[in-house]
């Protein structure tokens, strides 16, 4: 009987052996949909939370996307044998470019598509500006913080703390600069969707969008530039750096507008076939960007800000009207899924990677460095602002103090951060600093930043909704209003609705200010003309008026066919 004990258990412990080596000889690479999918339930779940504490605890969904990754990461770092933090480790050891080419395209394409080009156009220029003298600036001032902060330290003791065994060079003047550009890219999304929703001026919205994707646009050209010369390349001639950066720029835009024109002529032959039309702006969106990298050597980000903005301006008309709803749509959720998928990878790897390799040092450094971002905004804006004026056509100063401080840093900024980080040529050490400084500026500019711009617009008075805006939403008020009301009228008529609580159905198409208003023109207006109801809003009134006597329903719809 032992003997046959034995022998179980011995085959027992032989078929596990078995079975672990299958499994180290096969891996299963399939797990590495399980951390995604899990992501995405949570961001869901994160995103319907903050929406219900919003009104009494306004935490951005972004910041609590990063803690969840970081949450994450100390678990892997605890037991990184369970399946699913596998799948996380796998997802946080993408490849940089491999990320880049993931994320970036829906991103740059949803938010350049869904602006309104009219509007864009008045602010071209000063959006142009800011995206090019502007970012250099910011990242001047950036970098040479960065690097008097380190070198503060003693040159030596820098050097010692940061040099590790790698191809590349160790802290120096252009590791500096490189965190600057990478701190430089803006990604001001929660911002904007504030100003949609508070109903403030549609320029003034657009115009930081606007400025966000040309900024994060050439902020990746000067990012690839500065990326080589970290890694140990030869130092190039300013003549040289400025011949790659215009062939860069330019090149990637002429390349994002002949795709855009292929791309709207081709949509414009099809009608109403959401899958043909929606799959045509995937593929351009993707192979613009990955030919621009990858064949023309040119800038994939400003190719997709190009060929959105194309097929915005030209390509709105062609798409079928039962798609274009549904586009937007598609083209959003995209969008958010690569925000919460590359925040919460960059929770993942700051806590991996990151933690325990910074200091009390650090953490002063990094809100030095938020200052010093703050401080070197405000100085690009007023020099627009001195411009301007110069000219003689100088906006409100409200309009650049909400820009200053709307200047928050997202997704871009991290996918950069994330690159660094994996580049095996750039020292380990540079990466850590960088990654940690740059998820440290995302986290204080969305908190301090995108939590406290309602309190901004309202000291500034600019959440006040002019008289016209008023006048048009009672206008649509009144129209939704009359309609419903008809419409209850009719349906009042059939025996099926008999037991139907009429009150109640009111109070999802009726608003009560909107029925007072009405109720004050009705009185006035019979004080002057007894009798006698004439246009829309006296109309309107009367129906708003109306009781459940069958009588007044029939004098109710009598009416409304006369207005409407």
């Amino acid at each position: 009987m032992d003997a046959e004990v034995y022998r179980l258990l011995a085959g027992n412990s032989t078929t596990d052996d078995h079975h672990d080596a299958h499994e180290h000889a096969h891996p299963h690479h399939e797990l590495a949909l399980f951390a995604p999918m899990v992501v995405l339930a949570g961001g869901a779940l994160f995103r319907q939370f903050t929406k219900i504490i919003d009104p009494y605890l306004p935490i951005p969904y972004t910041v609590v996307l990063l803690l969840f990754g970081m949450f994450i990461g100390a678990l892997i770092r605890e037991n990184s044998e369970e399946d699913f933090m596998k799948s996380a480790n796998i997802v946080g050891g993408l490849d940089p470019h491999l990320l880049l080419h993931i994320f970036l395209p829906p991103l740059i394409f949803e938010s350049a598509f869904s602006i309104e080009w009219h509007v864009f156009n008045k602010s071209k220029w000063s959006t142009l500006f800011l995206a090019g003298p502007g970012l250099l600036i910011s990242t001047s001032i950036c970098g040479a913080v960065a690097n008097a902060l380190f070198w503060s330290r003693g040159v030596d003791e820098c050097t010692a703390a940061l040099e590790c065994e790698c191809t590349g060079k160790s802290w120096s003047s252009d590791a500096g600069y490189l965190m600057g550009v990478v701190l430089s890219a803006t990604d001001p999304v929660a911002v904007v969707a504030l100003l949609r929703e508070l109903g403030v001026k549609a320029e003034l919205s657009t115009a930081i969008e606007g400025e966000s994707l040309f900024n994060d646009g050439t902020a990746l050209v000067v990012f690839q530039v500065l990326a080589e010369i970290v890694k140990g390349a030869e130092e190039q001639s300013p003549e040289a750096v400025l011949r790659t950066f215009v062939y860069m720029s330019g090149g990637g835009i002429l390349w994002g507008v002949f795709v855009g024109f292929v791309s709207v002529l081709w949509i414009g032959v099809v009608f109403n076939d959401a899958i043909i039309e929606i799959t045509i702006t995937v593929v351009a969106a993707y192979l613009t960007f990955f030919c621009a990298e990858y064949f023309f050597k040119v800038s994939g980000v400003l190719a997709v800000v190009a060929l959105g903005l194309y097929c915005g301006r030209y390509g709105r008309m062609r798409i079928s009207p039962e798609v274009q709803h549904f586009l937007e749509e598609f083209w959003e959720m995209l969008a958010y899924f690569g925000n919460t998928l590359i925040f919460t990878i960059a929770g993942i790897v700051v806590a991996l990677h990151t933690f325990g390799k910074f200091d009390a040092w650090d953490l002063g450094m990094l809100f030095i460095i938020y200052f010093t971002l703050l401080l070197g905004r405000i100085g690009v804006f007023a020099l627009l602002f001195c411009m301007k004026k110069a000219h003689g056509t100088p906006p409100a100063w409200q309009d650049y103090a909400v820009s200053v401080w709307g200047g928050l840093r997202g997704a871009v900024g991290l996918a950069l951060g994330l690159f660094v980080w994996k580049e095996s040529e750039i020292c380990d050490n540079v990466g850590d600093k960088i990654l940690f400084h740059c998820a440290g500026i995302v986290v204080l500019t969305v908190v301090v930043n995108g939590v406290s711009m309602r309190n901004v617009l309202s000291i500034l008075k600019m959440n006040v909704v002019s008289q016209e805006r008023k006048m048009v939403i009672k206008d649509a008020y009144q129209r939704v209003a009359e309609k419903g009301l008809y419409q209850e009228s009719l349906l009042r008529a059939d025996s099926l609705f008999d037991s139907a609580v009429w009150a109640e159905v009111r109070k999802y198409y009726l608003f009560s200010d909107v029925m007072e208003e009405s109720k004050k023109r009705k009185n006035n207006n019979k004080k002057k003309q007894p009798g006698i109801s004439i246009g829309l809003s006296l109309g309107a009134a009367k129906v708003l008026d109306v009781t459940d006597d069958k009588a007044d329903l029939q004098e109710a719809r009598r009416r409304v066919l006369m207005v409407c």
